[in-house]
């Protein structure tokens, strides 16, 4: 572990910016905060994107199975 690690506290890591204090890794370092929040937002756009166009085509389909009573029976059993 290097040295500058030992000066890092947790106020540092919840601390919003790839910027930290100087004495704690070299002043650049991607905090959790700044992690959790802004690198996860593509990955949730495009994950809603693709499932809304995924909807979208599913239900312009023709269904494929009818429902029947049976089905209820079994949901139940």
């Amino acid at each position: 572990m290097p040295s500058s690690d030992i000066l890092c506290s947790f106020d540092d890591e919840e601390a919003f910016g790839p910027a930290v204090r100087p004495v704690c890794r070299g002043g650049f370092d991607f905090t959790l905060l700044f992690e959790e929040s802004i690198l996860s937002i593509g990955v949730s756009v495009s994950f809603l994107v693709f499932a809304l166009h995924r909807i979208n085509a599913l239900s312009h389909t023709a269904t494929k199975v009818e429902r029947s009573n049976l089905q209820n029976i079994k949901l139940v059993g």
